[in-house]
């Protein structure tokens, strides 16, 4: 017979995992929608950190999410979207 403490021991640490993988998926999520991407899993907390974060954008005045527009900065200035470095020429702003 297994005694009491080591079934409240392997209790206590499948809680623990369980509660590691809940925030490890949220993170995920919260990440996800930071960084402007769909959402990728159906999990529970995927979503739970995915809306939390979405709730946190910036939102104009009808509640529309702004989303930032797309800058790579470089040694020498930016450069504004893919369509520059495509046609080979740049907009340098100083």
């Amino acid at each position: 017979m297994t005694p009491d403490f080591m079934i409240d021991t392997l209790q206590q640490e499948l809680a623990e995992r369980a509660e590691q993988a809940f925030q490890s998926r949220y993170l995920d999520g919260f990440t996800d929608a930071n960084c402007g991407r769909l959402p990728t899993f159906l999990d529970d907390a995927y979503l739970a950190g995915y809306i939390a974060k979405l709730r946190e954008l910036p939102t104009d005045a009808i509640g529309r999410i702004l989303h930032p527009t797309p800058q790579r900065h470089f040694a020498f200035g930016y450069l504004d979207g893919i369509r520059d470095s495509i046609d080979g020429e740049t907009n340098l702003e100083f």
